[in-house]
């Protein structure tokens, strides 16, 4: 692969991890984030209530923090151990 596509996906893991750690937060401490488009969707809280946020009481991002964190790492170990192209 080339090195500045793993890079790009490094960066893409990044903001992924950042981004459901926050929901993760947000979930646990009973708090809906703003919603900035309210008026052309609807109510932004709904989708992270609803019954199906939560399968088997884990909320999906927590799922999301462990899946960005394998693709990360997979693309930080590929960075490191590759050959030289």
């Amino acid at each position: 692969m080339k090195k500045y596509f793993i890079i790009f996906l490094i960066i893409l893991g990044s903001i992924g991890i950042i981004d459901a750690t926050y929901l993760t937060i947000e979930h646990f401490s009973n708090q809906i984030p703003p919603c900035t488009v309210n008026q052309l969707f609807g109510d932004c809280g709904k989708v992270l209530k609803s019954t199906y946020a939560t399968p088997f009481g884990i909320p999906l991002s927590l799922f999301g923090i462990i899946y960005y964190s394998a693709v990360t790492l997979t693309a930080v170990f590929t960075l490191l151990y590759q050959k030289k192209l």
